[in-house]
């Protein structure tokens, strides 16, 4: 029969749990900052032809994060998928992704969303309605940018005046 030996003093009695809660409490204040700074796939990215992200090529449906840089080859497309939003990327495309931004460095991208989904494109951001479904049309290519409105309104802002692309309509 095997017996333990329980201090009887209280006070040394209580060290233990002291020191026991304060672990606890160390730890719960720890945890939640480092589950935040886990990386978390914030799309997925699903590619045909040739397509490379941060310069290697990828073959198969694969997770994206933020500051990823995705790039199409000719007769290429990719779709990125995240809640709320779709991202359709055409051929000849370099972008870099973020969960709420996409970087678009050259080519054109069809952004799909109910969120608050932005393209910047040098120092023009375009954005669509806020908790509305919209969908708009983003190209970049000599120096120059096309915006097409396709559902719903899209809003062109180069940190100044905003201006309104109605649906159905484009600026350059």
């Amino acid at each position: 029969k095997a017996t333990i030996a329980l201090p009887t003093d209280p006070q040394r009695s209580n060290m233990p749990v002291r020191y026991v809660r304060l672990a606890v409490y160390v730890l719960l204040l720890i945890f939640p900052y480092t589950c935040a700074t886990e990386a978390v796939p914030s799309a997925m990215l699903h590619g045909t032809g040739t397509v490379v992200l941060n310069g290697a090529r990828i073959a198969r449906p694969i997770a994206v994060f933020a500051g990823d840089k995705i790039q199409t080859g000719t007769h290429s497309a990719v779709t990125i998928t995240m809640a709320e939003s779709t991202v359709l990327v055409a051929a000849n495309t370099s972008l870099v992704f973020y969960p709420q931004t996409i970087e678009l460095r050259a080519g054109s991208a069809l952004i799909t969303s109910t969120k608050a989904v932005v393209a910047q494109a040098g120092r023009w951001t375009v954005a669509g309605e806020a908790k509305r479904l919209s969908k708009f049309e983003i190209t970049r290519a000599g120096g120059k940018l096309v915006v097409m409105a396709r559902l719903g309104n899209a809003t062109i802002t180069d940190g100044a005046t905003p201006k309104i692309v109605r649906e159905g309509g484009n600026e350059t």
